[in-house]
């Protein structure tokens, strides 16, 4: 079964690419399309074995074994002054798919082959309201590979941040310097909603200077859901910020903010923090706290190299988003090489150890509080 469905989605893809061709030459000011495939390997120096998926990774989950992470093909068409309106489609298949949707119910992962699907208006007023599924607001990191200086993304968006939404967003430029953005959604990583209230968020984003960028965020709502059969996940410990534990509804607050400085016309550093807090209905749903930051730098040392250095920690002090009861914290230094191969081709290094605060990592020679791993990853784009 799992084999013939993922041929029916690729051959899907290969006629979605026929069809975009016939298309872009009957409209190509109308139509854009592009993409890229996301392939790797992984080595975990603590492990041999290729059974299960490496503990505290968003993506590069396996060990040992040649892997497609996601291959992912975009269509768009752009509103214009004469026909306001468009839409933006981002189709992925590959593992990345399923674990976007890990632990959740079938009404779920259904959409799970959609990263984004949306449609845009622009008003006369300036004002471009989006509404459908699209990736979340919060954060510096991306879901998207290429739009990241490190190939694996970061304890802190896969714990401490949501991945999607399914709602309305409302984007204004306000000045060439300021731009805000209002947002009502089902919740973090919903495309149902579970209970009978909106989460909401703001963005802003604010040019300091011709350096210096820094933005804040928010998403605050209910989350979670009172009967079982729900989508969050019911399980100790929350895979990929899939949700919120066990059954009831939890009030979650978090704050986001992002700077991010052009040291030189070669390298760029950011810096991104989260605090969140959580507040229970009833003894089955959980309250606390998590805290979570970021520090990146990245070099270009000429067209063809980047490198890339990234530090990140996660305080789950009341085990609400990795450690369950206890609570730990969770870290990790990344680096990365990235090299261009050709105008399409990016080919990446990665060394990457991870620290946590209890046994957590599975090894040859039983758990371990630390690990070491090395990836070699390929970014085809088109």
């Amino acid at each position: 079964m799992m084999q013939k469905t993922q041929f029916i989605l690729g051959l899907s893809m290969v006629t979605g690419f026929a069809i975009l061709n016939t298309a872009s030459a009957l409209a190509a000011d109308d139509l854009t399309y592009s993409g890229h495939i996301d392939l790797y390997y992984l080595y975990d120096f603590g492990r041999s074995d290729v059974a299960n998926d490496l503990v505290g990774r968003a993506f590069d989950v396996k060990n040992n074994s040649f892997s497609l992470a996601v291959a992912q093909l975009n269509i768009a068409k752009a509103p214009t002054k004469e026909i306001p309106y468009g839409f933006t489609a981002n189709i992925v298949i590959g593992r990345t798919a399923d674990l976007n949707v890990a632990g959740r119910n079938a009404n779920e992962t259904a959409y799970k082959n959609f990263q984004q699907l949306y449609g845009t208006y622009v008003g006369n007023s300036g004002v471009t309201v989006d509404f459908g599924k699209f990736t979340t607001w919060i954060g510096y990191e991306s879901l998207v590979s290429p739009d990241n200086a490190n190939f694996g993304l970061s304890g802190q968006f896969n714990y401490a941040q949501p991945f999607w939404h399914m709602g309305l967003r409302a984007t204004k430029t306000f000045s060439d310097k300021f731009t805000g953005a209002l947002y009502v959604v089902n919740g973090w990583n919903e495309v149902e909603d579970t209970n009978d209230s909106k989460t909401v968020g703001i963005s802003t984003s604010y040019i300091l200077n011709q350096k210096t960028t820094v933005a804040f965020n928010y998403i605050g709502g209910n989350e979670g859901a009172q009967t079982p059969g729900s989508n969050q996940v019911l399980a100790q410990g929350l895979p990929s910020g899939a949700g919120f534990l066990g059954l009831g509804i939890t009030n979650v607050q978090l704050a986001d903010i992002v700077i991010v400085h052009n040291l030189t016309p070669k390298i760029k550093l950011a810096f991104n923090g989260d605090y969140a807090s959580a507040v229970g209905g009833n003894a089955t749903s959980p309250s606390g706290k998590w805290t979570a930051y970021g520090f990146y730098g990245s070099w270009a040392v000429n067209t063809a190299d980047t490198l890339a250095l990234r530090f990140d920690a996660l305080k789950d002090a009341d085990g609400l988003r990795f450690f369950g009861a206890g609570g730990g914290s969770l870290s990790a230094v990344t680096a990365t090489w990235n090299k261009a191969t050709s105008k399409n081709s990016l080919v990446r290094f990665e060394l990457r150890r991870d620290f946590a605060s209890s046994e957590v990592f599975a090894s040859d020679s039983g758990p371990k509080s630390n690990r070491t791993t090395f990836t070699v990853a390929n970014t085809i784009k088109f």
